[in-house]
């Protein structure tokens, strides 16, 4: 029998983290998006596994209503999401970078979390849309994602909002932070200068995007594309592109792009919405001096 004592990072910091210890081997942790518990685990021969098991649920869920999520080393460096919030508020507001707004989303089980930060001033379309630059703060209590900040767009058309990130397999970087000990943190500076060059290029972008028309055939390419979101949904869109094509007669690059932005911005998948605003990002122009952050 195995009764070595696991220590964990979350064990180690359990005050400094926020957590409560309700009972032996467990360490309870909630704030306004959700709340998580991880507790050690033994096997039925006594011996002390070298992870703890992760359970989610609804802010001030009692131990007993959260769901078993995973299991994740003892080594994981955690986070709480209000705790990383703040930090990026404070971080704008000491940097003098102007936030707009936050939006919040919690995957289902709530170990899961995507915020949004639409920063500075906008930039204005010919067809009265605005746009503006925005970071998407990502973090996970069971260790699936790691702290992640992503560039993007965040887009005002009429009385509804899109948002775009940016993938870090084209043009824009993603700065991920992993859950472990001696993790860096995010500098500011990178806003900053992500700010700076939308500030600087997003003009150019429109110009360019408002006025390119889509040729028959890169019409043709992208509805093809559009099938690896699904039958249904590609077949939605497909139905919207021609309604447009009917309508105006010729779509623009800011056509398509906005078409995706906005069924990008209604998938609950992470997977879908990643296809799709890869998808929409290619498709939309950038100069090189937005790619060179």
């Amino acid at each position: 029998m195995n009764e070595n004592r696991v220590i964990s990072y979350i064990e180690e910091y359990a005050n400094e983290l926020g957590f409560t210890n309700p009972h032996p081997g467990v360490f309870y942790y909630t704030d306004s998006t959700g709340s998580v518990s991880y507790r050690k685990v033994n096997t039925d021969y006594g011996d002390r596994l070298e992870f703890l098991a992760v359970f989610a649920g609804a802010p001030e869920s009692d131990l007993d209503g959260q769901n078993f999520i995973s299991f994740v080393s003892k080594h994981y460096k955690f986070e709480g999401n209000d705790r990383i919030r703040e930090s990026v508020i404070s971080s704008l507001n000491e940097g003098g970078i102007q936030l707009k707004e936050e939006r919040i989303y919690m995957g289902d089980n709530y170990s899961f979390m995507s915020s949004e930060y639409v920063l500075g001033n906008p930039k204005t379309t010919p067809q009265q849309d605005d746009i503006y630059p925005m970071i998407t703060i990502m973090n996970s209590y069971d260790g699936k994602y790691a702290k992640s900040m992503i560039f993007g767009l965040s887009i005002y058309k009429d009385s509804d909002y899109y948002s775009i990130r940016f993938s870090d397999k084209h043009r824009f970087g993603k700065f991920r932070q992993i859950h472990s000990r001696g993790a860096k943190t995010f500098s500011i500076s990178t806003v900053a200068s992500y700010v700076d060059r939308f500030n600087e290029s997003m003009d150019s972008i429109i110009e360019s995007s408002v006025t390119k028309r889509f040729t028959s055939d890169e019409i043709t390419n992208t509805i093809a594309m559009l099938e690896e979101f699904g039958k249904r949904r590609s077949s939605k869109m497909s139905e919207e592109i021609q309604d447009l094509l009917r309508e105006k007669g010729s779509l623009t690059t800011w056509d398509m792009f906005i078409l995706i932005a906005k069924y990008a911005s209604q998938v609950k998948s992470i997977n879908v919405k990643t296809m799709m605003e890869n998808l929409a990002e290619t498709i939309l122009f950038m100069p090189v001096e937005m790619a060179n952050l």
